[in-house]
């Protein structure tokens, strides 16, 4: 039997600018979506300038985490992406140092950017999820792609970003050339990398 765990937080409506105090929009980064960070940074810094909150864009590719700490921010808004942004790291750093900032949680965080780990979370908790299989060579994928049928999408299981690499597959003849750029995608040098593999998705 499976069991819910309610969590209770403590959460304050603001009505005011001023109440949100001195805000770091964190952007940028070093991760492959730099660019995309800067955008999402500058568009959240942009609206919440214009609702009059005291926000600073914080980019920690040129300012250390130590300076972060020691800059007066009261909270913190998150607009990083990729590794170092959603994988938990900066999360579990701004809650070590006592900064509130925007999103998930460590663990989610962490959870959410592991592809494979993820999916096994949603069955079991019975969530809806696409079929899906792991694939670490082109036999793999094409007994996958023979059990889901087509289109699939295939995604390297890494811990890079959420979108990279991904490859929509509609047709048999496409397979081989998707499977190795997958495949290579995921071999790229990384921190505490693993063996190169994919996951392959039912598109249904």
């Amino acid at each position: 039997m499976s069991q819910v765990l309610r969590i209770t937080e403590t959460r304050r409506e603001v009505g005011q600018a001023e109440e949100f105090g001195r805000v770091a929009v964190l952007y940028g980064g070093r991760s492959a979506e730099r660019d995309v960070s800067l955008d999402t940074g500058r568009a959240v810094l942009g609206a919440l300038l214009a609702r009059g909150v005291d926000a600073v864009g914080w980019d920690p590719a040129e300012h250390s985490l130590s300076d972060l700490a020691t800059a007066g921010f009261d909270r913190v808004w998150i607009a990083l992406h990729g590794p170092g942004g959603e994988d938990g790291a900066i999360q579990g750093a701004l809650q070590w140092i006592g900064l509130p900032y925007t999103g998930s949680g460590v663990m989610a965080s962490a959870l959410a950017m592991d592809k494979v780990r993820s999916k096994r979370v949603f069955d079991a908790a019975g969530i809806p999820t696409p079929d899906y299989a792991i694939v670490r060579n082109r036999s793999h994928a094409v007994l996958a792609a023979e059990d889901f049928g087509y289109p699939l999408i295939l995604k390297p299981d890494l811990h890079r970003c959420a979108t990279c690499h991904r490859t929509p597959t509609p047709h048999r003849e496409e397979l081989r050339s998707t499977v190795e750029e997958t495949l290579t995608a995921a071999a790229l040098p990384r921190r505490n990398a693993g063996s190169a593999q994919g996951g392959l998705d039912s598109a249904d």
